[in-house]
């Protein structure tokens, strides 16, 4: 840490897996502004197994529920003792101001729990107030609030590093070593794999791609990879469709592995992946985050503020739009788009492109 330096600065969010993953982006520029590793307080009771390993980023705390009251919620007293008890620090909130402790409160949840911990607002830095633009990435807008230093730190730390960092995930040797072990068990020998995610939690908000859809999708990667394997992703809650969806495509290289992929497993196999199909969900942020290619099909979320980050090398949106010109302003892209009308080819087209960029690297 800097001699000037303050604490490790500390960064909170309450959202979903996908947006923590995001969120990596800012604890690494906090670190680099601050001169110290970035305490992290976020939703998912994941998050700590998740976030393990990555450069910048140092204790890792959980909040819990967002409905649970206060006085209801031993975790939300930890965290509070936990708060007290760290040095004098700039604390960064990513909050919506629709999450407010009570609808009488002026205060979020975020910012209430860390006034009860006795921190100083003049150590604060929120998004409340701070207004996203309509077509600004939620990890460019977040960016953008790590630039800023609350008023009692004002003037100690350097800007955000240019350029800024990228969401960034990462598996150790070992959980590799024990993915690829994991994969013998099902008569893998080291062939390529394409990783399918065919399930999003918002699908009933955001769309659902037509299965025989999925049907055609397989058959034409079985067709360009012919000694490869494609495994369907999923949690237990998907299993029923993947299995059937498995089933259906009858090719003994088609696997069902929803339900087995616990978290640090699942990015031990992004790791070495040939590649990744998903709808836009959290798996798609994790692949993006740990490097492995990826296609990713978008519903009814505009793509511009919040698809999984890469360069097209190593990440491709694909779209109903095809070649026609994006809308420009995400109500018209809700109204209008929908995840149904993307075409297979347009898929099978975009995965190429990752591959045709992978022979050019080799």
């Amino acid at each position: 840490m800097s001699d000037r330096g303050p604490a490790s600065p500390l960064l909170l969010q309450h959202g979903a897996l996908g947006d923590t993953i995001q969120l990596t982006a800012m604890a690494q520029a906090l670190a680099l502004r601050w001169g110290a590793p970035c305490d992290v307080v976020a939703g998912p009771p994941a998050a700590p197994a998740l976030l393990a390993g990555v450069d910048l980023v140092g204790e890792v705390r959980v909040l819990g529920s967002r409905r649970r009251p206060y006085l209801a919620s031993p975790r939300q007293w930890q965290l509070v003792r936990w708060l007290r008890a760290r040095s004098a620090a700039p604390c960064y909130v990513v909050e919506r101001w629709r999450h407010r402790v009570a609808p009488w409160s002026s205060q979020t949840r975020l910012e209430w729990l860390l006034a009860r911990a006795g921190i100083p607002a003049g150590q604060v830095v929120t998004t409340v107030g701070r207004e996203r633009g309509p077509l600004e990435h939620a990890v460019d807008y977040q960016l953008r609030i790590a630039g800023l230093d609350p008023f009692a730190l004002a003037g100690i730390a350097p800007p955000v590093p240019d350029p800024p960092p990228r969401p960034r995930l990462q598996a150790r040797a070992d959980e590799v070593a024990d993915c690829r072990a994991w994969l013998a068990t099902l008569g893998w020998r080291g062939e390529p794999i394409v990783l399918l995610q065919t399930e999003a939690r918002r699908s009933r908000k955001r769309g659902r791609w037509p299965r025989e859809r999925w049907l055609a999708l397989l058959q034409g990667l079985r067709g360009e990879l012919l000694h490869g394997w494609i495994l369907l992703m999923g949690v237990p809650s998907e299993r029923r469709r993947t299995r059937a969806l498995a089933a259906a495509a009858g090719d003994r290289h088609v696997l069902d592995v929803a339900g087995e992929l616990p978290l640090r497993r699942l990015l031990a196999l992004l790791a070495f992946a040939h590649s990744c199909v998903s709808l836009d969900t959290g798996p798609a942020q994790a692949a993006a985050a740990v490097g492995c290619p990826l296609v990713v099909l978008v519903g009814t979320a505009d793509p511009r503020r919040n698809r999984p980050l890469g360069p097209p090398e190593r990440v491709q949106v694909v779209t109903a739009y095809g070649d026609h010109p994006w809308p420009d302003s995400p109500v018209v892209w809700f109204a209008e788009h929908r995840l149904e009308a993307i075409p297979v080819p347009a898929v099978l087209a975009a995965w190429r492109r990752l591959d045709a960029a992978k022979g050019a690297a080799a």
